[in-house]
């Protein structure tokens, strides 16, 4: 048990050790391989039923991360006057997860039951699964809440590590939700789609190539912005331990192409790991630059690396749908997103003079009089 500080007016301080953090992390990393699981039996079978395999593994992970709060909190409960003064820090929003969950998983039942299995785009908007999504990301909230508020955590794995699986796994919870508009999905921009929308008259022709075009695009720049938004956020507390950068870029990846792009086989998983590596490097090359500087090289170059090499490797393997123009001017417009991300994230430090008080702006101090 974890508890520190406590008066006789202020409570005192519960905190969560490392190993219910990791703890929280192996319910996680169950939970997401449950639905990742299920992507790809959605992707791959037609499924009628919602007792499947899949979903088994989603609701043991459940049970491992219930058995995990319940356990942490009753151990503190011991000599506590309030029973939320037993809930660690960085936790509350997990425990609200974890019934926000249940209540999903409860609810995915009965929407099953009365409106039957969904598919493609209508599974991933079936209010059951929002509420699942939001449950989860609040249960993954604790390893890096936890951390956060602890003066003294420190950035290296042994420390981190909880807070560090658990942002990769919350990366790949939000890319799965987001694979209506993962890059190159369906046939965008590969020539596929542009022979199938030449088997159309001319208006409908130049109206599908259109959307899939504006489709190719917004997926690109969204996912540079899932691609850096967890690295910057971190950076904002800590700078991030060898290794760290990889596994948070690289997972959510694994995860989309094992459930969805299997078409496209695991050649895809070059540009991502080769971007990866780049960024780790510079990170390490750039260690005593500002975080501001050198997240304004980093976040683009990561972005930049792994998009034009994905194009790159589809133009090789299957041949892309787009001219040069385009190709070139969509990997850099998600280079541009990355970079504008970068400088909201992690803003340059504020000069000394601005941090002083108002007043000893605004009312310079008088000369002295004689």
């Amino acid at each position: 048990m974890a508890v520190r500080g406590g008066s006789a007016t202020e409570p005192a301080v519960a905190r969560s050790t490392l190993s219910e953090q990791w703890l929280l992390v192996v319910a996680a990393t169950i939970l997401v391989g449950g639905m990742f699981a299920d992507g790809r039996a959605h992707s791959t079978l037609e499924l009628d039923s919602f007792f499947t395999p899949p979903h088994t593994i989603i609701f043991i992970g459940y049970l491992v991360a219930l058995a995990v709060m319940v356990l942490t909190v009753r151990s503190r409960l011991r000599g506590v006057a309030v029973w939320r003064h037993a809930i660690p820090v960085g936790w509350g929003a997990a425990i609200l997860g974890v019934l926000l969950f249940g209540l999903g998983f409860l609810g995915d039942g009965a929407w099953h039951t009365v409106f039957g299995i969904e598919a493609d785009l209508e599974a991933l908007l079936s209010p059951s699964h929002l509420i699942l999504l939001a449950g989860g990301l609040a249960i993954f909230s604790a390893p890096v809440m936890a951390q956060w508020s602890d003066a003294r955590s420190e950035a290296s794995w042994r420390v981190l590590g909880p807070a560090i699986a658990a942002a990769a796994l919350s990366t790949a919870a939000v890319s799965f939700f987001l694979f209506w508009i993962w890059p190159v999905s369906a046939g965008v921009p590969l020539r596929s789609f542009s022979e199938f929308a030449g088997q159309f008259e001319r208006d409908a022709q130049d109206a599908l190539i259109g959307l899939g075009n504006a489709r190719g695009l917004a997926g690109y720049v969204i996912f540079a912005v899932v691609l850096v938004a967890p690295l910057l956020f971190l950076e904002r507390r800590w700078r991030l331990p060898t290794g760290a950068i990889f596994l948070i870029t690289v997972l959510p990846w694994v995860g989309m192409l094992y459930a969805f792009d299997l078409v496209f086989a695991w050649v895809r998983l070059i540009p991502v790991v080769v971007g990866a590596i780049i960024a780790e490097v510079g990170a390490a090359r750039w260690v005593s630059a500002a975080r501001s500087r050198r997240w304004r090289v980093i976040a683009p170059l990561l972005v930049l690396t792994v998009f034009a090499l994905d194009m790159l490797v589809m133009q090789l393997r299957w041949g892309l749908g787009w001219p040069a123009e385009f190709v070139a001017g969509t990997a850099m417009f998600a280079a541009f997103a990355a970079y504008g991300i970068a400088l909201l994230a992690v803003p340059p430090k504020l000069p000394e003079a601005d941090l002083a008080p108002a007043s000893a702006v605004l009312d310079p101090p008088s000369e002295p009089t004689s």
